[in-house]
């Protein structure tokens, strides 16, 4: 290739201020390792990218703005170094760049070869399934394990959707009205409001005077963090992929010692996997071997990805989509944008 490439990038320059930056791909000064792919899909994570967009105080300690928007993109490849051999024009990969059009990588970079193109749409949508595929290792989930989810956003249907795959007594938790009789899924989870009279009496009778062993924390909220302490069974672990009171302080003690420390919780940060090539003996759930897994899963119609994605649209119409979320007034999962 020796055309230069316009590379289109959706920037946030500052709360609510989106850019589309435009940047020059020159393809004869780069790296015989690098490849450059354009990208077909990206699927909108509407936590962070929202959070960023209202200008919700940063996850991370540096400079908040300007930032990129977004992490799951799947993409073509169109150009191959000289010296490129995992990578051939024409693939199909999914990665984990931002929203743009187009992208440099070096083929040592992380990226899932797609060897098979059915359903690359649900496919663009993996890494969400990823985060709650993290937590439930780090719970160490078993077969008969009771597992609440709080909180049934983007994420929270994630986990919902893996902890009924693997045959997990699923519990969800939310206010949202998500519940449609003729829907399967709510015949193998049950489903509990927030508020509930007499939550915990039915929770113990319905789990077999057990209790939660494993919640997944996937909310902001700090009633919901409560919700979570409440739930835990003695001895049990909270797994968090959420971010608890990220713009608010909480009216209670939120290592409340009646919880955490009389019932002995153990609470886990999640959602990250190392990036390593190395054997399976060594480290066995990388995050590469994690995401071919669950792009089998969806590929195979194991894992139904189709209920992550609410409703589609074009890239350009990004502030379009953000308003959509921002307006809301039923659950809305992921949006997939269209860069073709």
């Amino acid at each position: 290739m020796k055309e230069n490439i316009t590379s289109r990038i959706i920037e946030l320059e500052s709360p609510g201020l989106i850019k589309t930056v435009e940047t020059e791909i020159v393809p004869e000064k780069l790296k015989s390792t690098a490849i450059i792919a354009e990208t077909i899909y990206t699927a909108v994570s509407p936590g962070t990218e929202l959070g960023a967009y209202k200008g919700n105080p940063p996850l991370r300690p540096g400079k908040a703005y300007p930032r990129l928007l977004g992490y799951c993109n799947l993409a073509e490849v169109i150009h191959v170094g000289d010296q490129v051999q995992r990578f051939k024009k024409g693939d199909k990969i999914l990665t984990l760049e931002s929203h743009r059009s187009h992208f440099v990588m070096d083929e040592t970079d992380f990226a899932i070869l797609i060897r098979n193109e059915i359903g690359l749409k649900k496919i663009t949508t993996a890494y969400l399934f990823h985060i709650a595929y993290n937590a439930l290792l780090k719970g160490e989930a078993k077969n008969g394990s009771n597992i609440a989810i709080v909180g049934i956003g983007t994420l929270g249907m994630t986990a919902l959707l893996l902890s009924d795959h693997f045959g997990y007594n699923t519990f969800a938790f939310t206010n949202l009205d998500v519940y449609k009789p003729e829907d399967r899924l709510w015949k193998s989870v049950k489903l509990f409001r927030k508020d509930e009279k007499s939550l915990m009496q039915r929770l113990y009778e319905v789990s077999g005077d057990v209790g939660m062993d494993l919640v997944v924390s996937t909310s902001n909220d700090w009633n919901d963090w409560l919700l979570a302490l409440q739930i835990c069974r003695k001895g049990g672990t909270i797994l968090v992929i959420g971010f608890p009171g990220r713009s608010s302080l909480p009216n209670f003690n939120p290592l409340d010692s009646q919880y955490f420390y009389d019932k002995q919780i153990t609470i886990k940060a999640c959602g990250y996997s190392p990036h390593v090539e190395v054997p399976a003996w060594d480290i066995r759930y990388t995050k590469k071997r994690n995401m071919e897994l669950l792009v089998r899963l969806i590929q195979e119609n194991k894992l139904p990805a189709e209920r992550l994605i609410s409703f589609e649209d074009s890239w350009i119409n990004i502030e379009k989509v953000y308003a959509k979320y921002m307006d809301r007034k039923s659950p809305l999962f992921t949006c997939l944008l269209h860069w073709r």
